[in-house]
């Protein structure tokens, strides 16, 4: 027996042949008939390959994404942490100020080295933990010149922060430093170098005594 169909759908139909016979549909389409096993490993393995570019082509995408920020990422400059706390309050600072560089040029500017005389890490702990200061702590440490402990001159210091007390109703007495080891203080410092620095907006100096008076000045 030999069966033909042409151009004829073949839905949950059987069809019965000897081994010797052939089923020959041309332009049917098949539904319901058992596929043989060659063809349902051959398309079984077209999943598995289509299944596997599919994962390839994610987790191409994925490391592409990783290796863009984290490029990103390491190409950004790390910033000084810089901290305004006035009356307990902690200021917001805007990106950009150039509070880190007026600091280090009054710290440059002072004359004497009161390290000796001022007990500096005790210092250090009263005005972090006081009402009012500017503190800077580098991104990575800063060589400065600072005058030395004997005053024979002035030194390079590797500083990794500064503090400056910003009290009310007087001056800053000192401006003091942590290096790779020791916690330093100085004093003694421009007048112009503190008006420079007092009058930036993030410190919110302009109508605060004594700073308002310095700023006033010519």
């Amino acid at each position: 027996m030999r069966a033909n169909s042409t151009g004829a759908d073949m839905i949950g139909c059987t069809a019965e042949t000897s081994p010797n016979q052939t089923l020959h549909l041309t332009g049917a389409r098949m539904t319901g008939f058992a596929r043989h096993p060659a063809l349902a490993a051959a398309s079984a393995g077209e999943l598995h390959r289509s299944a596997a570019m599919r994962v390839i082509r994610l987790l191409g995408t994925i490391m592409l994404w990783w290796a863009t920020t984290a490029c990103a990422t390491w190409a950004q400059p790390s910033r000084d942490e810089v901290t305004v706390v006035s009356e307990h309050v902690t200021l917001a600072v805007p990106a950009g100020g150039q509070l880190s560089e007026k600091l280090v040029k009054l710290l440059e500017s002072c004359s004497v080295n009161s390290t000796a005389s001022s007990e500096p890490r005790a210092l250090w702990k009263r005005v972090i933990a006081g009402p009012s200061f500017l503190h800077v702590r580098f991104a990575s440490p800063r060589t400065l010149r600072v005058m030395s402990a004997g005053h024979q001159g002035y030194e390079s210091l590797s500083v990794r922060e500064i503090l400056l007390p910003l009290p009310s109703e007087t001056w800053p007495d000192h401006v003091l430093i942590k290096g790779d080891t020791d916690t330093l203080a100085f004093t003694k410092y421009a007048p112009e170098f503190l008006k420079s620095l007092v009058g930036e907006p993030a410190l919110q100096l302009s109508t605060s005594s004594p700073y308002d008076s310095l700023l006033k000045r010519e």
